[in-house]
């Protein structure tokens, strides 16, 4: 959500049954090339509501191509990684039957005793049963839904079921063919890749190349794609007056999202704590590197904290900034622009933001990046959950000596930046105006599952 619209995301999506979206009412990034009388276009998966009002051609996209979910194991066409509703509903019904069983042997015997009247027994029994039809129900709204497996082009069901070894080719190639032939400089093109993640996978060209595993070969067709596409804009002489930002959403999954087991590509070795979910440093700091021959000055590096917040506000001041009458279409970013670092990289780590604010969900304010400092409020004690307890005493981190999180600095020395990071949160609370926009977290709302899909 930040890429799309510049701001801290406050509302979730993860279940098939549930329309999510963004407001029709809000700006992003699509909408303000639209109003520029551009044509964007989105390739991959999307994310942001499964609603035909909340897909991408109805959230200022001119064309889009994908699946409305990241690859999930219900998606994958190979029988060790393939994990439906119905497998996962056994599977934790199988973990828990030697406990069902004896309870309900306790509850009988205790019938036949006279321990308990007929009508407990009957209620009881029929509370077990009852449990179990309702998780059914939860597995079957999970993104373990089969349902996640279409390929949308534009708000049309392409495919049923896509088969996840030609995803990365049939995005390359529709990427090339805008490019070619529908780009209207200044164009904006976003490829959101279903790769590098779990459940891996690779087209059969790449399948076994890295000579480690399927994760490092699709890392290994993400190269290539991407490569495709450079190609594509070098051909046709777009390459130095294009901008490209390639970037990673989290940070890598390396505990299997239902079994919660180690995945083979997983390392003991990891140099920065926390995987995807997580607000650790594992979770949330990745890797971004930025392209813009006629500008910015290759092979140079930058320890400055940046979000993917800033990718809208640096476009909008290439492209220009808003008239009067689209900028009451707007609303205060929280992304910076970029273009004074893409100038000189070596500013200091608080140059573009002085405080940068990590929510889980839509609780309280969890952790936040102040300059070299990390402050966590809430424990993140599960390497792929951001959700924990608050804390008596925030934990202190310094991440430019300390990335790796190993060593806590006392927080009576450190007042000054939790002070600062509060005070911010304060302020970006107050802006929201929470209690009269209502804003709710899909995982505190029971999904409806009549709302399960678009009318196409």
């Amino acid at each position: 959500m930040g890429l799309v619209k510049g701001n801290l995301g406050w509302q979730s999506f993860w279940s098939v049954a549930q329309s999510g979206g963004i407001p029709l009412s809000e700006m992003n990034m699509a909408k303000y090339y639209e109003m520029k009388g551009k044509v964007p276009f989105l390739f991959g998966r999307w994310g942001l509501g499964s609603w035909s009002w909340s897909l991408p051609t109805n959230q200022g996209f001119g064309g889009f191509y994908g699946t409305v979910m990241g690859h999930s194991p219900a998606c994958s066409s190979d029988a060790e990684d393939f994990l439906a509703d119905s497998d996962y509903f056994w599977l934790v019904l199988g973990e828990l039957g030697p406990l069902i069983v004896t309870f309900l042997i306790l509850i009988i015997s205790s019938k036949m005793l006279s321990f308990i009247s007929i009508k407990l027994l009957i209620l009881l029994i029929s509370v077990v049963f009852i449990s179990i039809g309702i998780f059914r129900i939860y597995c079957w709204m999970l993104p373990l839904n089969s349902i996640t497996c279409k390929i949308f082009d534009n708000q049309m069901v392409k495919e049923d079921f896509y088969i996840d070894t030609t995803l990365t080719h049939q995005i390359t190639e529709k990427a090339q063919h805008y490019i070619k032939f529908r780009k209207r400089p200044p164009f904006l093109l976003i490829i959101s890749y279903h790769q590098p993640g779990h459940p891996a996978f690779a087209s059969k060209n790449f399948l076994g190349k890295s000579g480690i595993n399927k994760y490092y070969d699709s890392i290994l067709e993400l190269d290539w794609s991407v490569g495709e596409v450079m190609s594509t804009l070098q051909e046709q002489g777009m390459e130095n007056n294009t901008v490209t930002f390639f970037l990673s959403d989290s940070g890598p999954v390396l505990t299997h999202p239902y079994t919660n087991s180690h995945l083979k590509h997983s390392s003991k070795d990891m140099k920065l704590q926390g995987e995807k979910g997580s607000l650790r440093e594992g979770g949330i700091r990745v890797p971004a590197i930025v392209s813009w021959p006629n500008f910015i000055e290759p092979n140079q590096e930058t320890n400055v904290v940046t979000s993917v917040m800033d990718i809208f506000p640096t476009i909008q001041h290439l492209i220009g900034q808003p008239n009067k009458i689209q900028r009451t279409h707007m609303r205060h970013f929280d992304g910076k622009d970029l273009k004074p670092l893409f100038k000189n990289p070596n500013k200091k780590s608080d140059e573009i933001h002085k405080v940068l604010l990590h929510y889980c969900d839509t609780g309280d304010l969890s952790a936040a990046t102040v300059g070299d400092y990390k402050i966590y409020f809430v424990s993140q004690n599960i390497s792929n959950d951001c959700s924990g307890y608050i804390l008596e005493d925030p934990l202190v981190y310094n991440i430019k000596d300390d990335p790796g999180e190993t060593t806590s600095l006392p927080p009576s020395q450190h007042q000054d930046v939790i002070s600062r990071a509060r005070s911010n949160s304060l302020r970006f609370e107050m802006s929201l105006d929470i209690k009269k926009r209502n804003i709710k977290s899909q995982f505190d709302q029971i999904p409806f599952p009549w709302d399960m899909w678009v009318s196409v």
